[in-house]
């Protein structure tokens, strides 16, 4: 169940990468190239389940061959998983 439930936490967090990177910034002008400044960005993602470590490390590489110019960086914070017991 708790390998069950980091799986699904991981692909929830992967799925906000590409919203996240690809969010329009309020004060730029709308001229088409909104993500093509090649203007280097931090992502910070926080997780709780070191096990999940591996599969977030191969997700990230993934996701950095189509936007080099992100930087994710993982905090890990141990917690107790909600509904384990």
């Amino acid at each position: 169940m708790n390998k069950r439930l980091a799986l699904f936490s991981c692909l929830l967090l992967l799925s906000a990468f590409p919203l996240a990177a690809c969010s329009k910034a309020t004060n730029s002008p709308s001229n088409g190239s909104e993500g093509s400044s090649g203007k280097k960005v931090t992502l910070n993602v926080a997780l709780w389940d070191e096990n999940v470590s591996e599969v977030m490390k191969k997700s990230i590489e993934i996701y950095k061959k189509d936007h080099p110019n992100v930087d994710v960086k993982v905090t890990y914070t141990p917690g107790r998983i909600i509904g384990a017991s």
